[in-house]
């Protein structure tokens, strides 16, 4: 693919887990979606992401796309231990961008809590949000 930001760069993106690191494509209704971000750690380094034949740049601001169905979903695998949004998006068979983007979601209302520092990108439900029996519910 010709990198987005304009270099003119060509970039080679592996999809072939057996020849070593990959990125997974996901061909779903709204378009093709690259997991993970597309990081370039030479040239003109940019960092972007291809979700739902969109490139979105890292260093903006996150994309709230509010999707009422799979925040349930995602709130209902969430528990009071941290768990990262690719496990969470794997369990619900949904696009990792667009669980991360729940999980935010759910940050932003109140319900979720997302981890710092080595725990960026993995969430757990905020204290207030845990009732007692789900608390003791085993994880995936």
């Amino acid at each position: 693919m010709r990198c987005p930001d304009g270099c003119g760069d060509i970039l080679t993106v592996n999809l072939d887990r057996r020849a070593g690191p990959a990125w997974r494509l996901y061909q779903r209704e709204g378009g093709l979606t690259l997991f993970p971000s597309v990081w370039r750690d030479t040239g003109c380094g940019a960092h972007f992401i291809v979700w739902d034949n969109v490139i979105h740049w890292t260093n903006d601001a996150w994309i709230l796309r509010r999707n009422s169905s799979l925040e349930r979903a995602v709130e209902g695998r969430l528990t009071d231990e941290l768990a990262s949004f690719v496990d969470i998006a794997a369990a619900v068979d949904e696009l990792p961008w667009s669980v991360l983007d729940a999980c935010r979601s759910l940050v932003n209302s109140g319900i979720a809590v997302e981890g710092t520092g080595a725990e960026r990108s993995s969430f757990r439900l905020a204290s207030d949000s845990v009732p007692t029996s789900r608390a003791r519910k085993r994880r995936w």
